[in-house]
């Protein structure tokens, strides 16, 4: 005599994890990138007005969170602020470094954001 196990509704609800889970987690894990960079943005707006001064006054408001990707985003001036030399420094002035202190406030955030977003795609599971 022997057992019958029958996967049936198992290999359904692999595949329905297959195709639903990755995605959830994707656009979770999306959500989290976009507040952190959002965040990033706004702190390095806040650095920008302080070490612009009044030679930048269109540099801070031009800082801005641009989707790249499905969860990347990246953090720059745009528009005709993209190619100023503010964050480097150039030969009128030291480097302001912004963009750094932004990112230094904001970046134990992502970690704790990607990991809630990822454990998040499971809810309802159970």
């Amino acid at each position: 005599m022997g057992r019958t196990f029958d996967a049936t509704e198992l290999g359904g609800l692999a595949k329905e994890l297959a195709q639903t889970i990755p995605v959830r987690a994707r656009r979770n894990i999306g959500r989290g990138v976009k507040q952190t960079a959002d965040e990033c943005a706004t702190i390095t707006r806040r650095f920008a007005r302080a070490s612009a001064g009044r030679w930048g006054k269109d540099y801070p408001p031009a800082i801005r969170s641009t989707r790249i990707g499905p969860t990347a985003f990246r953090v720059s001036p745009e528009g005709k602020a993209a190619n100023w030399s503010f964050e480097d420094g150039s030969k009128n002035q030291p480097a302001h470094l912004d963009h750094e202190q932004g990112a230094d406030q904001v970046e134990g955030r992502l970690p704790l954001r990607a990991q809630a977003a990822a454990e998040d795609a499971f809810v309802g599971w159970d």
